[in-house]
């Protein structure tokens, strides 16, 4: 299993999106995706290998959600 991708929105109670988050997150441990997941997710390679590693995503997302605090 990979993370690939890290997604998120923040919504009012009924369910209205207000603001959306997403990033790609680059890959370490076999780093080429496979036909199959790119068939599935419509992610490229290029999106991966120019994504931030696991940390720095993680860090945007938790700012994401920080900041609609």
């Amino acid at each position: 299993m990979k993370i690939i991708e890290i997604g998120a929105c923040w919504t009012n109670d009924s369910g209205e999106i207000l603001d959306r988050f997403q990033h790609f997150v680059k890959l370490l441990h076999r780093p080429k995706l496979t036909e199959f997941c790119t068939k599935l997710t419509g992610i490229i390679q290029y999106d991966v290998d120019q994504a931030p590693l696991f940390p720095v995503a993680a860090k945007a997302l938790r700012e994401f959600a920080v900041s609609r605090n």
